[in-house]
């Protein structure tokens, strides 16, 4: 990042950033069966009781996104010494709370990321108005997916910076803007309710890990914004634990070489319908 600042020099490149992609799906998934593992056979189990492992089977995703706006919120007024409020609609088919099977750690990391996001740009935005606008939050399932619209009137992001913005290092805030230098950078999930001594914003990694996090059970995660007005971020979550494959990388001859070639021939990860347009017979 100081190498950026100080030289204007672009050090990653498409090739590195499919790398990262990489090493960070492995470490996560890595990480995912360390502690599957321990919480199932280890000393130490899950204390809530209905969890299985690390997984829970009806986790309400309500209540992971009020505990991730919580700690959003009061990192936000440490640094601003205000946060905008929260604004929450659930749309259910079958009219009752949305549950389905997934690890709360993950999705607290994915929401808090976002929420943070969103806040720092709305004070931001708006540091002259009386009163900040609400973040709005949209909890919807289908038949297929749990989505989650989170919708910020933050100022947007320029269509020229909009490809950038799930590179690694890359940051729309300054220097300045960069609370915490003293903190760990850390991609491991904090369990909801413990708290959070992240920054604020400014080290670049929030947003392409949130994504990989998305992706790991077969999910994603879409920006997209109106430049001077706000910003939309969509996750995207299986409903259908049958239907949430790990997402990982492909480790074979072919794939030792795609990093010194321009293009990716072949697909990459164990789902090829998810980064490329490669069809299986």
């Amino acid at each position: 990042m100081e190498m950026q600042e100080n030289y204007k020099t672009d050090i990653v490149t498409n090739n590195q950033v499919q790398y990262l992609d990489r090493f960070y799906m492995m470490r996560i998934s890595i990480r995912m069966l360390l502690s599957q593992h321990l919480l199932m056979f280890g000393s130490e189990l899950n204390k809530h009781r209905r969890y299985v492992g690390s997984i829970d089977p009806d986790c309400n995703v309500r209540e992971i996104l009020d505990d991730a706006y919580e700690d959003a919120k009061f990192l936000c007024e440490h640094y601003y010494s205000a946060a905008p409020e929260m604004k929450v609609r659930v749309h259910s088919g079958d009219n009752a709370k949305i549950e389905f099977v997934y690890v709360p750690s993950h999705l607290y990391h994915i929401l808090f990321e976002l929420l943070k996001n969103a806040m720092r740009a709305v004070v931001e935005q708006h540091s002259r108005a009386d009163q900040l606008p609400p973040i709005k939050v949209l909890i919807a399932t289908g038949q297929e997916n749990v989505a989650i619209k989170i919708s910020d009137l933050g100022g947007g992001i320029p269509r020229s910076q909009m490809d950038l913005v799930f590179n690694y290092t890359y940051t729309t805030a300054g220097q300045a803007k960069r609370c915490g230098e003293t903190s760990s950078l850390s991609m491991e999930p904090r369990p909801p309710g413990q708290g959070t001594s992240a920054p604020m914003a400014g080290y670049g990694y929030g947003l392409p890990l949130s994504r990989l996090y998305a992706k790991y059970f077969n999910g994603d995660l879409i920006l997209s914004g109106v430049e001077g007005y706000g910003t939309d971020a969509i996750v995207y979550l299986k409903r259908n634990a049958a239907e949430a494959d790990e997402l990982l990388p492909v480790f074979n001859r072919t794939s030792a070489k795609q990093y010194g070639s321009a293009s990716i021939p072949v697909a990459d990860w164990s789902n090829p319908h998810i980064t490329t347009g490669w069809r299986r017979n």
